[in-house]
């Protein structure tokens, strides 16, 4: 995934619906509010890891779209510190 093996890059996720659904699924309006904001965690120079939760048992129909932008100037750390007691 990475250019030239950096973890310079930051990473925007969407989230799209686009399915006209069917019995027991929401429609957009209900799974905005049935799904959670994604978070972006685990960012090195060949990967990151995405998770996203589902509030809601019912069926929700999204697509997921990952908007990687690489030499990025960002005030915020990869990864934060752990506090040692």
């Amino acid at each position: 995934m990475s250019i030239g093996g950096t973890t310079d890059y930051s990473v925007f996720p969407s989230i799209y619906y686009g399915y006209t659904g069917s019995s027991g699924t929401y429609n957009a309006t209900a799974t905005s509010g049935a799904i959670n904001q994604i978070i972006i965690t685990g960012i090195t120079n060949t990967q990151f890891t995405w998770t996203l939760e589902k509030t809601t048992g019912d069926n929700v129909n999204v697509y997921l779209l990952f908007l990687v932008v690489y030499s990025v100037s960002s005030n915020y750390p990869k990864v934060y510190p752990t506090s040692s007691s």
